[in-house]
């Protein structure tokens, strides 16, 4: 399905919904953007802040490795990609036991075009601190452009129990559905993401796929319509 290629070529390697924002903040700063410039400061902030709860570390080895990886996920927001990497990795060279750095060079590997190794350090960020809705959440949709519908469901749906405002959440586990023919439970994945964004031409022209699949034409004409 050419939607569904579309689309994940718009987030692969996207660090969730959270980057999205944040990239697309940093891409137009300008002065008079400073109110979304600080906003998006804030979002990735809170992505890749590391706690340090049980690490022993001290207030200024914290302190610098939280530098390095809101160094990262600033470059990688502004798609310099290598450079946000070797951010990521320098803040793991100080404590490879961070979860936030493990997700951050995760989405490096994928934007990198290494889905294997990006998939190991998602699965490692995870293991370290199972509360980050993102990381399942890109996890779930390298899995799905690898073809694993199965496994990307269930990363999915850990998001959604995370975080049930992520909207691609939704459409790609709608997606997967549609791989097992499950046409009926994508088109409740998609109204759940239309529930958030009733305007998302990509999820109006899945669902009517899905309607297609189903032989019910008037409701597929009914979706392709309001997307032309």
């Amino acid at each position: 399905m050419d939607s569904i290629s579309n689309k994940v070529l718009l987030v692969a390697g996207g660090l969730g919904l959270a980057f999205l924002m944040g990239r697309q903040i940093f891409s137009s700063a300008t002065p008079a953007k400073q109110s979304s410039v600080e906003k998006g400061n804030e979002i990735l902030r809170k992505l890749f802040e590391f706690d340090g709860k049980g690490s022993g570390l001290t207030t200024i080895a914290l302190r610098d490795i939280n530098d390095m990886s809101m160094e990262g996920a600033l470059l990688f927001a502004r798609g310099v990609f290598n450079d946000a990497l070797d951010k990521f990795n320098s803040a793991l060279k100080l404590y490879p036991q961070n979860p936030r750095a493990c997700y951050g060079r995760a989405v490096c590997l994928h934007r990198l075009e290494k889905p294997e190794d990006a998939l190991q350090w998602f699965t490692k960020s995870i293991s370290l601190d199972s509360t980050i809705a993102e990381a399942h959440h890109d996890k779930g949709v390298l899995l799905f452009q690898m073809k694993n519908y199965s496994d990307a469901i269930k990363s999915l749906d850990k998001a959604i129990e995370l975080n049930s405002t992520l909207i691609l959440a939704y459409e790609i586990k709608g997606d997967c559905c549609q791989k097992f023919g499950l046409f009926g439970e994508a088109i409740k994945n998609y109204d759940k993401a239309l529930e958030l964004d009733p305007e998302s031409t990509n999820v109006i022209q899945a669902k009517g796929d899905a309607y297609y699949q189903q032989g019910k034409m008037n409701e597929a004409l009914e979706c392709y319509r309001a997307v032309l």
